[in-house]
């Protein structure tokens, strides 16, 4: 027994530490030739080489120095240095050829050159690369050879590594296995494996190279060595039967009505109790950012398809620029559906937030009439719902909402499973309402859910080899498609002011398998367990429970159903992981509409519908066991639980409840174009504008400003041209851009500090002031104090 454990432990410590230290998720290449074409031929003793700018890319890296040398009739030793910094000599032998490998810790940030120096000239550098990577291997075994200095960042926080050595070593694989002819291949591949592991491991203790494995590599060669316990699972799977096609209703009961509205309104309690922050301060957002984006968005679509509907998407942001809120999601259905609010009287910000929170409670409702239908019975039901409500993935985007409008997902998959295993084309209808409208709420959410829908009702025609019925489906998501139609044209017209999306941005944004286990810094629990910050839009662990209860969900034997929810999930996992996974780079290739995502990362909530759905699963096993599990105090312990699990910490500031009185004499029909001060002269900083659109919700004056998920060339250069405002050719500049008025908001001169909040700089604006004051082209129309500083509205005299 002994022997076992501690073979045991050997293998899992040895394995972890692998993947802790040399295994990475992805690894961005960089390799910079400087000299591969022509020979360089050294005509003194001393040649310099000029690098690219193209460097500048690796600074901050260890970097290997790879060269060619071919030397004279004697042999030479060749001196290098990196802009001044001395780096290990080298020998060049008579008449030969070499390959040199040098590395430095770290790349300056504005290399410049290379010195060689040698005892005499006439020696030939053939070939010279900078680069992050000496060497690697995309094959069976992938890898990389790095500069032994370089530091490889773990891909598993601490907690994690050490609960996957307690699993592993208590796999406890058996030395002796197998017996008979496969023995002797198996100890020689396994040998293989860990003759692989520990060079990965040594190799920077003993040469000046370090090797990072793929994870695809490593899962192989994990796989080799716990080869023993996997059929051991393999078998234990295979006699309980993985497929189970008896053991519970194909398709559950649709709830009544009555017990709709219960769920509902126990759901808007959950959603109060853990976002009572928001409920206290109804005035106050988490920062001053998108949620101003999204309240402009709001007021433009209503207010255009009153006024101009065949102009909906030409907004009055980056004025000349047309169909500026395609840059962007338009969210024409939230929109739609705040107008009775705005109607009524509600303030803008109050409207905002309870169509955010809606968002919550719908996606909970839907996903309460989905499990039911699934057969989960009430509290199973209940729990996917307030899982899918209360995802810690909504919280990491509690400032984006179109991100909460995902109630019309559940109600997607609902009429598939419904009519692909009970038929009746009203579920038809509703797959494809539900698809169209999550394409006017969302449209990200909108390309996921048509992946994830054509997979999972693949798999039930596959099960249940009903082609015709999977023929229906798909026209019904091509019907809901083509309801949105319009939509597709603005954006497709929009498409080449646009641009795609560089693959850079859209690699930095792919998830990587990690991300799952990287926390919101929202959760009050779970925040600080991970001592690396979130990277953008990738903190993706669900939590704790979630997770234990979906695998209790997807255990073994699986229901058709479950199957297709299981492949499903797996698709939308690897969808997350954009150019990282398998699936993304096809879709990306072939589909036009992914080449202007940005976030692939965004499929997570997908998964989380999945981690939701599974966990309702988990508890319905439960009731059809041999001890009931289906009381309402079951139901309230599952909630307290899953509320302690997403518990949020929330920061809020408020949003002022009128903009500065100076807008009166502008309007959408005024005829001015309005250019907004202060203004930054850095393009990218583009967001600064936002306040300015949350202020045009009130007079809708097409604007010069403005902020969007693309930055449009002549906001580029409309934000370089005004770094000299107000002196200089800025105003001959603005008038030939058609600009009439000018704004100045001294309370939004400054910097802008936590939560977008701004702070200002009252010296700078009064300055500002004095010029334009001094101007004769300028006429000063109105001023006024707002937040405790002056407002004031120019014309451009004619």
């Amino acid at each position: 027994m002994w022997r076992r454990l501690g073979f045991s432990l050997c293998l899992a410590a040895m394995s972890v530490v692998v993947l802790g230290t040399r295994v990475y998720w992805s690894f961005e290449r960089v390799r910079v030739q400087v000299v591969a074409n022509a020979a360089q031929v050294a005509e003194d003793s001393s040649t310099v080489i000029r690098l690219p700018d193209r460097v500048a890319r690796l600074s901050g890296q260890a970097v290997a120095i790879i060269l060619r040398v071919r030397g004279t009739s004697e042999p030479i030793t060749v001196n290098v240095a990196l802009d001044g910094r001395t780096l290990p000599d080298f020998l060049v032998p008579a008449d030969r050829e070499v390959r040199i490998d040098t590395s430095i810790d770290s790349m300056p940030a504005q290399a410049r050159e290379i010195t060689f120096t040698a005892p005499r000239p006439g020696w030939r550098i053939t070939y010279l690369e900078v680069a992050n990577v000496h060497g690697h291997s995309d094959g069976i075994i992938g890898f990389v050879v790095v500069p032994g200095s370089r530091s490889v960042e773990p891909i598993l926080p601490p907690w994690v590594s050490l609960l996957l050595l307690v699993m592993l070593a208590a796999l406890r694989p058996r030395p002796s296995w197998p017996q008979g002819r496969g023995r002797i291949p198996y100890r020689i591949a396994a040998g293989a494996v860990l003759l692989l592991f520990g060079v990965a491991l040594l190799a920077n203790v003993f040469t000046r190279f370090a090797i990072v494995l793929a994870f695809p590599t490593f899962l192989m060669c994990a796989a080799v060595l716990y080869a023993e316990p996997i059929s051991r699972g393999v078998r234990y799977f295979w006699g309980r039967g993985l497929l189970d096609r008896g053991g519970s209703p194909a398709v559950g009961s649709m709830p009544h009505w009555r017990e709709v509205l219960l769920a509902g309104a126990g759901l808007v309690v959950v959603v109060a109790v853990l976002l009572h922050a928001q409920v206290r301060a109804p005035y106050s957002v988490p920062d001053l950012g998108d949620p101003l984006f999204s309240m402009w968005r709001i007021a433009w679509v209503l207010h255009q398809l009153g006024a101009d509907p065949g102009h909906l998407f030409d907004a009055n942001i980056f004025h000349p620029a047309r169909g500026t809120l395609t840059y962007s999601d338009s969210i024409i259905l939230p929109a739609i559906t705040a107008l009775p609010l705005l109607r009524a009287g509600v303030h803008p910000v109050l409207a905002y937030n309870l169509l955010l929170l809606s968002g919550f409670v719908l996606s909970g409702l839907a996903t309460y009439v989905f499990g039911r239908s699934l057969g989960f019975g009430v509290v199973g039901a209940w729990t996917s719902a307030v899982i899918f409500a209360v995802l810690p993935y909504r919280l990491d985007h509690y400032s984006h909402l179109e991100l909460q409008m995902a109630q019309w997902m559940p109600l997607a998959l609902l009429g598939v499973h419904r009519f692909m295993l009970a038929g009746g084309r009203r579920y038809l209808a509703l797959t494809a309402v539900a698809v169209a409208a999550q394409w006017y709420s969302s449209m990200y959410y909108a390309l996921f859910l048509s992946v994830f829908v054509a997979v999972f009702a693949l798999v039930l025609a596959v099960l249940s080899r009903d082609w015709r019925r999977l023929a229906q489906v798909a026209g019904a998501v091509l019907l809901g498609a083509c309801l949105a139609l319009p939509l597709a044209a603005a954006y497709a017209g929009s498409q080449k002011a646009r641009g795609e999306r560089p693959l850079e941005a859209i690699h930095e944004l792919s998830a990587t398998p990690a991300d799952y286990l990287q926390p919101t810094d929202r959760s009050a629990l779970y925040a600080g367990m991970n001592p690396q910050p979130a990277y953008g839009e990738r903190a993706l662990f669900p939590g704790v429970a979630p997770i234990a209860l979906a695998v209790a969900g997807a255990w073994p034997p699986l229901s058709p159903t479950r199957l297709a929810l299981l492949l499903s999930g797996i698709v939308a996992f690897d969808g997350s992981l954009g150019l990282n996974g398998y699936s993304y780079p096809l879709l990306y290739e072939f589909l036009f509409p992914f080449r202007s995502i940005r976030v692939p990362a965004r499929f997570a909530m997908l998964v989380g519908l999945t981690l939701a759905l599974f966990s309702g699963a988990a508890l319905a096993r439960l009731r059809m066991g041999p001890r009931r599990f289906s009381t309402p105090l079951a139901g309230a312990v599952v909630t307290a639980l899953l509320l302690i699990d997403a518990w949020p910490t929330l920061r809020l500031v408020p949003v002022w409840r009128a903009p500065p009185p100076i807008y009166g004499a502008l309007g959408a029909s005024s005829g001015a174009v309005l250019m907004e001060y202060p203004i930054n002269p850095d393009p990218a900083a583009f967001g600064e504008n936002l306040p300015y659109m949350y202020f045009s919700t009130w007079h809708l004056t097409p604007t010069v400003n403005g902020y969007s998920g693309f930055l449009t060339q002549g906001y580029d250069a409309l934000a370089r041209a005004m770094r000299g405002f107000p002196g200089g050719d800025t105003v001959p500049y603005l008038t030939r851009m058609g600009v009439t008025h000018i704004s100045v908001i001294c309370a939004l001169d400054g910097r802008f500090g936590d939560l977008g909040v701004p702070i200002m700089d009252r010296s700078k604006c009064d300055k500002t002031i004095s010029h334009l004051d001094a101007d004769p082209r300028l006429l000063q129309v109105v001023r006024s104090e707002w937040q405790g500083a002056p407002a004031l509205l120019y014309q451009i005299r004619k």
